[in-house]
């Protein structure tokens, strides 16, 4: 089961930055928010797959845009992320609060 809220923690040369990913899914598709530096976007479309999903989006941050591509991966309440997005590549880990 992958639905529900998840804290992780972003590890950035800047620092470790708090991030909130919420995830719903629908006969194998995914939608959800996801939170990150004060900012918060909503997506649909994803997919899911056994334990693994995989979504896309952008939104605004004090940093500028970003564009991101996640594969994340479930197991029992944690949540890896590997985000791919246009400021570079970073891992993310967390467990389900929800």
């Amino acid at each position: 089961m992958i639905d529900g809220m998840y804290e992780l923690t972003l590890n950035t040369p800047m620092g470790n930055i708090p991030c909130k990913i919420g995830l719903w899914q629908e006969r194998g598709s995914l939608s959800g928010s996801m939170e990150i530096m004060g900012s918060k976007n909503y997506f649909s479309g994803g997919k899911v797959e056994d334990n693994k999903c995989i979504f896309s989006g952008e939104f605004n941050t004090p940093m500028g845009n970003i564009s991101y591509k996640i594969l994340g991966i479930v197991e029992g309440d944690n949540l890896s992320v590997f985000a791919e997005t246009n400021k570079g590549r970073f891992k993310l880990e967390g467990k389900r609060v929800k």
